[in-house]
């Protein structure tokens, strides 16, 4: 989110048709990160899919991961699992954990 509120949509490219999905994630967060220190953004989201084990439960499932981090001293990951059944996605309940603070780091105030 720029500063004046407008969201813009990012997309991460490495020159390769399948890529590994880490080092994409990471040129994204690079690319947050630059643009913080520069004021040209207040808040990011990185999307992505992941497997985790939600709580309650014992097992891993596919879930899709939202980091959001805000100028404001604020990250937090949600998890939204989710299953594939005859070609629908279904999602189970969302939840959220802390965030790392790697876009705009953690700071008091």
């Amino acid at each position: 989110m720029k500063p004046d509120g407008q969201i813009v949509q990012t997309a991460a490219y490495d020159g390769r048709e399948h890529p590994p999905s880490e080092p994409l994630i990471d040129l994204l967060r690079q690319s947050f990160r630059a643009q913080a220190k520069d004021g040209a953004i207040i808040a990011s989201a990185t999307v992505y899919d992941v497997r985790t084990i939600p709580p309650g439960a014992t097992d891993k499932t596919d879930a899709v991961a939202v980091e959001l981090d805000h100028r404001d001293s604020y990250s937090v990951t949600v998890l939204f699992p989710y299953t594939i059944m005859a070609g629908t996605v279904q999602f189970g309940p969302a939840f959220a954990h802390k965030g790392t603070f790697a876009i705009f780091g953690k700071h008091d105030g």
